[in-house]
């Protein structure tokens, strides 16, 4: 039986050190234990995002797997780095030195990784890291393009949080350096819906409109893919296709939230 477990993260991106209204907020709102939020927080608060040539040096630690297949979804984490260790490890996905540890389970991120915090790319390295350990266990981590990603990709920068801004040293660098033909190619390679166990997952939803046009989910993605690997396919031009911009497309569609 598949154990699924869904978290949404808080929004709130202050980056402060002091956690003790966020740690009332889940012990009351989620029932999670306040005992073992504090023995999180007091492991991550302070450490420091890794720089990605150190990272890559570390090896997993070999972990004991029980049989159990769980299966953990969450959605917009926006760019908070801490508060996205802060619930990985709370989860399940990771342990204290930010590896795998959900042995043969599946970690699906369902968009919205990027913009109102300063983080979201460092995130994406962290998810494609644990992809790859995961892959290692017999394990599935699944990351999804929200309307957040499709926005940086088609330049509705609106959104982007002015702390990263400023970290990049003004918005003409964060371009530059940002959103380079790498990270763009990784963008535009991430599903827009995945079915896992008979559920579909996605980051708004699917509308009556796309549930009637399609045969099946796996053609949204095509169709996706194929838009977004089209050369004539620009930032302008994305802002003239539905299924990237209009309210029914699977990334901005509401209408089936209860």
């Amino acid at each position: 039986m598949i154990n699924s477990t869904s978290i949404r993260i808080s929004k709130r991106n202050d980056f402060s050190t002091d956690y003790s209204s966020y740690l009332d907020e889940l012990g009351d709102k989620e029932n999670i234990s306040k005992v073992k939020v504090s023995k999180t927080i007091k492991n991550i608060n302070h450490s420091k995002i890794k720089d990605k040539s150190k990272e890559s040096l570390e090896k997993p630690k070999q972990i004991n797997c029980k049989n159990e297949k769980k299966t953990i979804v969450i959605g917009d984490l926006h760019g908070d780095y801490k508060r996205t260790l802060i619930t990985f490890e709370m989860a399940g996905v990771i342990d204290k030195d930010q590896h795998w540890a959900l042995c043969d389970g599946t970690l699906i991120q369902t968009g919205d990784v990027l913009d109102r915090g300063p983080y979201g790319k460092q995130i994406h390295e962290l998810i494609e890291k644990l992809k790859k350990e995961a892959s290692l266990q017999n394990g599935l981590v699944v990351a999804l393009l929200g309307n957040h990603e499709l926005m940086n990709l088609y330049h509705d920068f609106s959104n982007i949080s002015k702390d990263e801004i400023a970290r990049f040293g003004g918005i003409e660098n964060w371009k530059n350096d940002f959103l380079t033909p790498e990270y763009v190619k990784y963008l535009k390679s991430l599903p827009m819906v995945f079915l896992h166990e008979k559920t579909i997952f996605v980051h708004g939803g699917i509308a009556p409109s796309y549930a009637s046009f399609f045969d099946n989910i796996g053609e949204i993605n095509e169709k996706v893919s194929e838009l977004l690997a089209d050369e004539n396919t620009t930032p302008e031009t994305m802002r003239k296709i539905g299924i990237f911009t209009t309210e029914d497309s699977p990334t901005w569609y509401r209408g089936i939230i209860f």
